[in-house]
């Protein structure tokens, strides 16, 4: 019988053994570590950063197990080449969710982002997921990697899927904690999709953003702006800001038809987090992650942040791509 947890940050020796035990895994972790894991049935990324049981913690030595089926389901185990992602819509199973890992940097990662939303059905089916970094403080940059665990392959672009399959009377559900409010006052408008930005337009009014960030309390760039996709705020992160050149990196690109607004400043980050997250004790949380800017911006290493455990990510996925978000499956 198998006596994996549903999430938990794990010795590399307890990981492989729930992955004999032929639990539908996903596994987070530094490389060194993914790299020793054994074939099985799990899909995986890389990440140093974790929410634990005793708060966010930065680990070498560990990875992060979420158990994905097994009494709820079961999972078919797909990679995508980067050309192929839409293919993953279309795979999707009529009932239950196709969790997704991507690498931070990739060509996949740039194609999702910014060709996603126009996929036909992709908001009819659960996609949900995350993208994989590394350890920010390592030399040299390495490069994000993702893993088919059923051959033990990795790979530095495209996407690794498990496509979980729900029985009937089940029902996958996603659910986002997006901690900012729109600053109503400005809508920020692009000429043209893209992730560097020099200029743009407020509330009609040709601007450059480099400037009407560091005009609104926002020159360090840790505030993201918000767009407005038919009601739903989704975040677009600052990467970089460049004042000499007056550009402005993104995490995820802007698009022309959509409008656009700072987010407000919180006062207390950690604690906002921990407000939202209450929701969640006592249920059911099949999987979450939170964004590496969260971890860092709101000070979370050794804090507590609610009761949904998961990686740290380079960015997450709720249908489409989301910055500064947390990301959470539940299985009713």
């Amino acid at each position: 019988m198998n006596t994996s947890p549903k999430n938990a940050l794990v010795s590399l020796e307890l990981a492989s053994e729930f992955i004999r035990s032929g639990a539908a895994l996903s596994i987070a972790g530094p490389e060194q570590l993914l790299a020793k894991l054994p074939a099985g049935n799990w899909v995986g990324g890389t990440s140093s950063y974790f929410v634990a049981a005793n708060g966010g913690v930065k680990a070498a030595d560990k990875v992060f197990v979420t158990r994905l089926s097994e009494e709820i389901g079961t999972a078919r185990l797909v990679y995508y080449h980067a050309s192929a992602l839409k293919d993953i819509v279309h795979d999707a199973p009529e009932n239950g969710f196709s969790f997704t890992i991507i690498a931070s940097g990739s060509i996949a990662l740039r194609r999702f982002s910014r060709e996603g939303r126009f996929w036909p059905d992709i908001f009819l089916k659960p996609l949900i997921g995350w993208i994989a970094g590394v350890d920010l403080s390592l030399p040299g940059k390495p490069t994000p990697k993702i893993y088919n665990g059923s051959d033990g392959s990795s790979y530095e672009d495209g996407a690794v899927v498990a496509h979980v399959s729900l029985p009937p009377g089940r029902r996958a559900s996603i659910e986002t904690v997006n901690i900012f409010e729109r600053d109503l006052c400005g809508v920020i408008r692009f000429p043209k999709t893209t992730s560097e930005v020099v200029e743009c337009t407020v509330n009609g009014v040709p601007t450059k953003l480099v400037d009407y960030l560091a005009s609104h309390g926002n020159a360090d760039g840790k505030l993201p702006m918000i767009g407005d996709f038919a009601g739903a705020g989704i975040n677009v992160s600052v990467k970089a800001i460049y004042p000499a050149t007056g550009q402005v990196s993104l995490f995820a690109p802007v698009f022309p038809d959509v409008e656009y607004y700072l987010a407000l400043p919180v006062e207390n980050y950690a604690a906002r987090f921990a407000e939202e997250l209450v929701k969640w004790e006592g249920k059911d949380v099949v999987f979450s992650c939170n964004c590496i800017l969260n971890y860092l911006y709101g000070g979370f290493e050794g804090k507590l942040t609610g009761t949904p455990q998961g990686p740290v990510t380079f960015g997450e996925i709720a249908y489409l791509l989301l910055n500064q978000t947390m990301v959470v499956l539940t299985i009713t």
